[in-house]
């Protein structure tokens, strides 16, 4: 019984040592996921019609046919441009804000 008393503190203070803290891994989640933004875009002047919606980190969207306006749901941390071409080259405009903006355009490019 003495030994139990002497091998079980130690064993659990290596157990303990070699455990990260939860509170560290929940932060890294938080911060991995803290740049995002949630946008969507459609075929009519004023985000009419079917609305084709994404959620984002970061890259280059193209559309399947001409679209006319974004909308822009949540926005953390991102900057969000419409190009007129289908591989975000061309000439581009920066969407500011969240809501809808009217723009004609071939992709989107997110970065965050």
């Amino acid at each position: 019984m003495r030994i139990l008393h002497l091998v079980l503190p130690s064993m659990l203070s290596i157990l303990a040592a070699g455990a990260p803290a939860p509170e560290a891994n929940a932060e890294a989640n938080i911060e991995s996921r803290a740049n995002h933004v949630r946008f969507g875009y459609s075929g009519g002047d004023t985000c009419t019609g079917p609305v084709y919606q994404f959620d984002s980190t970061g890259g280059c969207y193209p559309v399947s046919s001409p679209a006319r306006s974004i909308y822009v749901y949540e926005n953390v941390g991102c900057q969000i441009s419409s190009w007129s071409g289908l591989n975000c080259r061309g000439s581009s405009k920066v969407i500011s804000g969240t809501g809808c903006t009217s723009v004609l355009f071939g992709s989107i490019k997110v970065q965050c």
